[in-house]
């Protein structure tokens, strides 16, 4: 986002809220903007100006320089980043608004949803509830990546469906290639087939289909890609990236990747898919937040989808004499 929007979202957001609410609290912001853009966004985010004597009620905005831990994106990991702790979820109850940050009530939204909040006050619930379908009302953002024409950043009614926002928004997929896969949401949902093209870009269409809108990070692949590949590599990110606090998740992580590279290097056999099942089932669900049935949502899909890609792998495996044999000598990557 650029830095003078962010300035006005969050100005405008929380001048907002804070006009609906009496004695307002001190408004705490974590971002993570590139290095050499940081003291920049220091200045533009003074949002006091002695000029402005409008102002009312006081509110500070503070900004927290975030590393990048993606478990912080769960809000009570947040919440422990913002006061210093290392970054890893809190059993709930009590939930935020009622003990949040340093033991007080907060309240806990992205500059997404904060930037709609003017808007909506300004001209009315109606015409908010008019963009987009029922339950589902809007704008909302769709950063298309992968095998695209044209990657950004779209802001489009929550009623676009995903071959609209592929081909008509995004291009479609460069030299006329046929589309493969999908992620709609980010890698923590499910992967969707061409066959999921018609399927509306919102939270219930979605959800029926069998994934998630999530963060709308829609990644596109084209014919080629390796199924068994992407989904090893969206694996090593949640390896990565688990904050170690539940041990069906640091341990099930640790488990799928070298699992899976054994598969991807030619050394598989064909129980290792039922111990791919097994791994995930004993993760999903036995987690104190949602990281760990996110890790295994590139596994599952990808072999409800393409399981014929993991099998040709490992009899290729058979037929060299590899199957079973110690897996290629792969680094670990290190974990925060």
């Amino acid at each position: 986002m650029r830095l003078d929007v962010l300035r006005r979202e969050l100005a405008q957001g929380a001048e907002t809220i804070g006009g609906l609410v009496a004695g307002v609290s001190p408004s705490e912001a974590r971002v993570r903007p590139a290095p050499d853009a940081w003291s920049l966004l220091e200045v533009v985010c003074h949002l006091h100006d002695e000029e402005r004597e409008d102002f009312r009620p006081r509110l500070d905005v503070v900004l927290h320089r975030g590393a990048g831990a993606y478990i912080c994106g769960e809000e009570t990991a947040l919440l422990s980043s913002l006061e210093g702790y290392r970054g890893q979820p809190r059993l709930r109850p009590p939930f935020p608004a009622v003990e949040g940050l340093y033991a007080s009530p907060t309240a806990i939204n992205n500059v997404e949803t904060l930037a709609n909040v003017p808007l909506i006050i300004g001209r009315g619930v109606e015409w908010f509830s008019g963009i987009g379908r029922e339950k589902n009302t809007g704008p909302k953002l769709y950063c298309v990546s992968g095998h695209v024409k044209r990657p950004g950043v779209y802001e489009l009614p929550m009623e676009v469906t995903l071959r609209e926002l592929v081909f008509d928004h995004a291009g479609g997929v460069p030299e006329g290639r046929r589309l493969k896969a999908v992620i709609p949401g980010g890698s923590s949902v499910p992967v969707l087939t061409e066959a999921h093209l018609d399927v509306i870009l919102d939270f219930d269409s979605l959800l029926q289909a069998g994934s998630m809108l999530g963060s709308g990070g829609v990644t596109v692949m084209e014919e080629g890609t390796s199924m068994v590949w992407a989904a090893l590599r969206l694996m090593e990110f949640f390896y990565h990236e688990s904050c170690g606090k539940c041990t069906p998740c640091r341990e099930g992580t640790s488990w799928l990747v070298q699992t899976m590279r054994r598969i991807v290097s030619k050394r598989g056999r064909m129980e290792d898919l039922e111990t791919l099942t097994d791994l995930c089932q004993n993760i999903a669900g036995r987690t104190v937040c949602a990281f760990g049935d996110a890790a295994i949502a590139p596994v599952l899909s990808t072999l409800q989808h393409w399981r014929d890609e993991y099998e040709e792998l490992i009899r290729e495996a058979e037929a060299d004499g590899l199957a079973g044999l110690p897996e290629l000598i792969l680094p670990m990557a290190g974990r925060h």
